[in-house]
């Protein structure tokens, strides 16, 4: 299986306001909340499975987790329907930060939160003065791509490989000209 495509944003001043959908809250980890993270992760699908075991021993039991950065959206009843992390490369180290693990139960599909989430957590990251935002994907995963970039995230090309896997995201978009600046740098003398 191919590495995961890399993309990252560095500026706020675009960054759209948060404007949940009637109806939804957004609110932050609150003890116990590993069996939630758990269950909305694993109805989801396609991020593994998880145990509220193992949430503590990859997530919430991590020295670079804060609390205020596990953020879930829920229904106006208080139920957790999605979830985002912001999430640092190593404890304390404010320079880059993790859209990580961001998911939405079936049942809530289609209805932008996982867009909402993502920039709730890019919010987090302005109030913690954290100048980079980074996060892993992979195509497959087309609409949360199409997310970020909608979100203003771009790609970063770590090989000749990544330019044509780009491309081919870009291309499956509509986002021709994206693809066309894409095939016009893999070409400069230089590139690679």
């Amino acid at each position: 299986m191919p590495d995961q495509l890399k993309m990252r944003r560095l500026a706020y001043e675009d960054l759209p306001a948060l404007s949940l959908p009637a109806g939804y809250r957004l609110r932050s980890y609150q003890s116990g909340d590993e069996a939630v993270w758990a269950e909305i992760i694993n109805r989801a699908g396609q991020l593994g499975q998880q145990t509220p075991e193992k949430v503590r021993a990859g997530l919430t039991g991590q020295d670079r987790f804060h609390p205020e950065g596990l953020l879930f959206v829920t229904t106006e009843d208080g139920e957790p329907v999605a979830t985002a992390c912001a999430w640092l490369s190593a404890k304390d180290d404010w320079r880059a930060g993790q859209v990580h693990m961001v998911a939405v139960v079936p049942e809530h599909q289609g209805k932008r939160l996982s867009y909402w989430a993502s920039i709730a957590v890019c919010q987090v990251f302005r109030s913690w003065g954290v100048p980079e935002i980074f996060l892993l994907s992979d195509e497959f995963r087309k609409a949360a791509v199409k997310v970020y970039i909608n979100l203003g995230f771009r790609p970063i090309i770590r090989s000749k490989e990544h330019y044509d896997r780009w491309i081919h995201v870009f291309r499956s978009y509509g986002l021709e000209e994206q693809a066309a600046l894409l095939r016009e740098e893999r070409e400069r003398p230089g590139a690679w």
